[in-house]
């Protein structure tokens, strides 16, 4: 028995192969590198359209600007005066908090108390010279001075993870978890520290905590689209700078993991998010949380360093606020790339984090996300295979539009209501591509059947028969075909003469 094929099987096995392709990489079985890149632009472009582009006041970035250097002169500063800032912002500002989005691992010999030492032991029986020496040094102490302007304060230290191979330097904070051993699996992708550049050990001591500040997580285009909360050394976890300020708000409140035992391999778990005293941090695996930017650079007050320093600013932009001690200037190379703007400073990448914290603003990308977008792409895939084909260009044109506006609703709905971000590149390419699929088969395929019939039958029949025949699952020629059929000749009686007694024209009433 001969099975005859539908005429668009093509069309289905090749949108068929589309959909499983998709579903495939929206399950995670591979990575679509074209499709990632997307992911990337349109969840750039979610963030620029939502973002509430305004200003906060309650975290003020106390800044080393282009007007700081050309007055106090080039980066680093002698401590003394980082004492005298720290001492003023504290003192007659009146901080809540302060953050340093820079790292102090070298010792400050800016003030000449080594040479003084040396001379003296040189000298050592010029009893003047000793005691001039012994009056100079408390002053001359640089490292000291800013050690004491930090105790007893409310001051986070940054620090700096390396993935080179060189020399640990500094000290590291107290951490703020200890892992168990053996490690869990669910604590396994966290990033590890090989090697860091600390704080001198007397800042750090002095200090309330630490955090550091670099992102290990860069994405590869190099756009800040999230950081990490933790990173691992051996045993010991650590906090951002931004999570160790958060957490120093709270009074140092515990960080306890949220560890979701539904997902992971082997039923063995996976870190979605950070729960401290009620507020919930969304995290992956790795601890990388979505940055929520409030908009472009200036989304935070900018205090010049030099104006603290001279008293030139009003006190009540400070007075209670939250502080970050940060750079804008060229020359120091704390820029960053961010789906917002090209050239962002990264300290105000970590005030926007902290807001986010605050505010409870951060989006999360749940381990359930995954099933969602391979739900998009299968109820995609069966809109264009099964339905569209069966409707008119228009009308399928209509029906796309549709889907895609159902897409990217629920995808909004989800972002602002459920503070969810799921990914909807795959689907919308997936939409696109069945759907000029389907195209190409309607205007390139059906044309030329429509063209061959009417090469075949145009003389001989209607041309609305010839449409209707193309519209008809069926093959036409001219050849011939052998069937067993019944035929039944009928005549009216009297018909002939009936019909040559009236004119051509003529229609009986």
């Amino acid at each position: 028995m001969k099975v005859k094929l539908p005429r668009n099987l093509s069309l289905y096995i090749s949108s068929a192969i589309l959909t499983v392709l998709f579903s495939l990489h929206g399950a995670g079985a591979f990575n679509l590198p074209l499709l990632h890149n997307l992911e990337h632009n349109l969840y750039d472009l979610r963030l620029r359209l939502t973002a509430p582009n305004r200003q906060d006041q309650r975290i003020v970035i106390v800044d080393i600007d282009e007007k700081s250097l050309a007055q106090e002169g080039r980066w680093p500063w002698p401590r003394a005066k980082l004492a005298l800032l720290v001492n003023m912002l504290f003192d007659y500002y009146k901080i809540q908090l302060i953050g340093f989005d820079v790292v102090f691992a070298e010792r400050d010999e800016s003030s000449g108390l080594p040479v003084l030492e040396k001379l003296e032991a040189t000298l050592r029986t010029d009893q003047a010279l000793h005691e001039a020496v012994n009056a100079l040094k408390p002053s001359l102490e640089y490292d000291r001075l800013f050690a004491a302007s930090l105790r007893n304060r409310a001051a986070i230290l940054g620090f700096v993870t390396r993935p080179d191979d060189a020399a640990n330097a500094g000290a590291l904070p107290a951490p703020t978890l200890q892992a168990p051993n053996p490690l869990p699996a669910a604590l396994a992708n966290l990033t590890e520290v090989k090697r860091y550049t600390g704080n001198l050990p007397e800042f750090q001591q002095a200090a309330q905590g630490g955090g550091f500040f670099v992102n290990p997580l860069l994405d590869e285009d190099g756009i800040f689209r999230r950081l990490p909360m933790l990173v691992r050394q051996g045993d010991k976890i650590y906090p951002s700078l931004s999570l160790a300020m958060f957490q120093a708000l709270l009074g140092q409140a515990p960080i306890h993991l949220d560890i979701s035992e539904d997902y992971g391999e082997a039923g063995q778990g996976k870190l979605e998010a950070l729960q401290i005293e009620g507020f919930r941090i969304p995290v992956d695996e790795q601890s990388g949380a979505l940055i929520p930017y409030l908009g472009k650079q200036g989304s935070f007050p900018y205090v010049s360093a030099v104006d603290v320093l001279n008293a030139a600013t009003a006190p009540e932009l400070l007075r209670g606020k939250v502080v970050l001690l940060g750079t804008t200037a060229a020359g120091l190379l704390d820029m960053r790339s961010t789906p917002l703007q090209n050239v962002y400073p990264g300290v105000e990448v970590h005030a926007n984090l902290l807001i986010g914290m605050l505010d409870q603003t951060i989006k999360e990308q749940p381990a359930y996300v995954k099933g969602l977008e391979f739900l998009q792409i299968l109820a995609v895939g069966l809109i264009l295979t099964l339905w569209i084909p069966h409707l008119s260009a228009g009308l399928g044109s209509i029906a796309t539009l549709g889907t895609l506006a159902l897409l990217m609703g629920v995808n909004l709905l989800a972002w602002h209501k459920g503070g969810i971000a799921i990914d909807v590149g795959a689907p919308i390419v997936l939409l696109f591509l069945l759907y000029a699929n389907q195209m190409f088969f309607g205007y390139f395929i059906e044309s030329r059947n429509k063209r061959r019939l009417a090469g075949q039958f145009g003389q001989y029949v209607p041309m609305e028969l010839v449409e209707e025949m193309s519209q008809q699952n069926s093959d036409f020629g001219v050849g011939g075909e052998n069937r067993e059929m019944t035929v039944l000749f009928s005549d009216v009686r009297g018909f002939t003469t009936i019909s040559e007694a009236w004119r051509p024209t003529s229609c009986p009433s």
